[in-house]
């Protein structure tokens, strides 16, 4: 049996093959592993082992069984973490970034000791204090899309 590295399975097949669902659902509503392993260059085999792998956390996909197992996998859509992982949302930490360099943007424009200056600088510590909860998550993105930024 071939020693498997910590995190291999995950960087040459699973890694590889979510990203191709991304791509796919671009295009289409559903589909199945014989599209993904086209799309991706591996073994179909291999592609519906990773679908199910990746299954309910990632993706949201039917599994088709027969009497020896599952012999293929509909693919009908990326859970949440699954459009996060592949970059189609962009995570809690990525929106937290962002908010905090355009408010740092908008606080060096700003006079000092100007009252913009100052609710710009407690908008930040409390940007920075929350960290990225849900909560901040959710006002960066509002505020990034306020801005016409998001």
């Amino acid at each position: 049996m071939a020693t498997i590295e910590p995190g291999q399975t995950w960087r040459d097949i699973d890694a590889p093959v979510l990203k191709a669902c991304a791509e796919l659902l671009e295009d289409a509503n559903t589909f199945d592993g014989r599209e993904v392993a086209a799309h991706t260059g591996l073994d179909e085999e291999t592609v519906n082992k990773a679908l199910i792998r990746l299954g309910e956390r990632y993706l949201h996909i039917k599994v088709i069984e027969s009497w020896g197992g599952p012999v293929d996998a509909i693919v009908r859509g990326l859970t949440a973490e699954g459009l996060e992982a592949t970059g189609v949302w962009p995570s809690p930490e990525d929106v937290t970034a962002r908010l905090i360099v355009l408010l740092e943007r908008e606080l060096d424009g700003a006079a000092v000791d100007s009252p913009k200056a100052n609710r710009l600088t407690a908008l930040l510590g409390a940007v920075r204090e929350m960290g990225t909860c849900a909560g901040a998550g959710f006002i960066g993105q509002a505020l990034l899309r306020a801005a016409g930024l998001g």
